[in-house]
């Protein structure tokens, strides 16, 4: 097997917790450099993988590097797009946390630095790899509850995520793009596409700021997708931390409840299935991010495979973008949709 190098831009808690340890479990994947500018964090780098090379910024690390495949970005968001942009111009494959990118006009620069470079440009969308997810998406396809005809969709956390403070960069608009509709919207956005299987023709979103953090606390969304309605809810500030939600469908419901699946087809017995760790374990998930990294190994190597990710962000985006747009009055999809 190919052994893949990489280096990683950006070791704050996202990628301590999450991207390295998946890379550690993962085959065929090597972390040759670590970029930060924090001289803690890079000192955090050497402590989690003695012997890795650090450097204070990416550019020092691009020329240092004899031989590199990917670059890892986990930087703050505001930093996605020009670190993305400076990878792909030295024809190096992209891994990049989500949001990938902050505004449309960011998109269409790497649209056109993925067309010029060839690579792939991989987003994290580690949802999708969680083990209920992708058995709620195999029981869709398979048409356990017949055609799908909504999804109410919920994500409750107490507070920020951890570290907000600390980070500093999490509750200023203009470093993190935006609060919760930006954290957990994005993922919600991409999980209704992953289920549904189709893009939305329009969104309704209404925004809270009641907590005062600069940045909204709360938001529900509305997607029509046709023959299909997506609804969802986010908000810290919660009294629990829980996410989950229930699908409904011409023969029948499925329920999410954080770590229990409960199929309930209107033809059939109710069958409840349980997961460990529940979806509001962790922040992190680490555990996801081995079968995350298979895709992305797959694009890597097989060009004719390449784009399929970066499609779905694409996307994604037009539809956060939307979100914010939208203060309660319907955005329609459609525009995006021919482009």
């Amino acid at each position: 097997m190919k052994k893949h190098r990489g280096a990683i831009a950006g070791f704050g808690k996202v990628a301590a917790e999450a991207h390295f340890p998946g890379f550690r479990q993962a085959s065929g994947f090597e972390i040759a450099a670590v970029v930060d500018p924090s001289e803690k964090r890079r000192a955090a780098a050497l402590a989690a993988l003695p012997g890795v090379r650090v450097y204070a910024d990416l550019a020092a690390a691009l020329a240092a590097e004899g031989r590199l495949d990917f670059v890892d970005v986990a930087t703050p968001p505001r930093l996605h797009a020009p670190t993305c942009l400076q990878a792909l111009a030295r024809g190096l494959h992209v891994l990049c946390e989500k949001p990938l990118a902050l505004d449309l006009a960011e998109i269409a620069e790497l649209r056109r630095a993925v067309r010029r470079s060839g690579r792939t440009l991989f987003t994290v969308h580690n949802w999708k790899y969680a083990p209920l997810v992708r058995r709620l998406h195999g029981l869709l396809r398979a048409g356990t509850i017949g055609e799908t005809r909504e999804i109410d969709w919920e994500v409750l956390r107490p507070s920020p995520p951890q570290g907000a403070a600390e980070a500093g960069w999490r509750l200023d608009p203009g470093q993190a793009g935006g609060g919760i509709l930006v954290d957990h919207g994005w993922h919600a956005f991409y999980l209704m596409l992953f289920l549904i299987g189709l893009p939305p023709r329009s969104i309704v979103a209404r925004r809270s700021t009641a907590l005062g953090f600069g940045v909204e606390d709360g938001a529900e969304c509305e997607l029509d997708f046709g023959d299909a309605l997506a609804r969802i809810r986010l908000r810290w500030g919660a009294a629990e931390r829980r996410a989950g939600g229930v699908v409904r469908g011409s023969l029948g419901e499925i329920r999410i409840e954080d770590d229990r699946l409960t199929v309930a087809p209107s033809d059939r017995s109710t069958q409840v299935t349980r997961f460990s760790p529940a979806l509001s374990a962790s922040s992190y998930h680490p555990e996801w991010f081995p079968a995350l990294l298979e895709d992305f190994r797959a694009e890597m190597q097989h060009p004719d495979q390449r784009g399929r990710s970066f499609v779905e962000a694409v996307r994604v985006a037009e539809m956060m973008a939307a979100a914010y747009r939208s203060e309660g009055r319907m955005i329609s999809l459609a525009a995006a949709e021919r482009a």
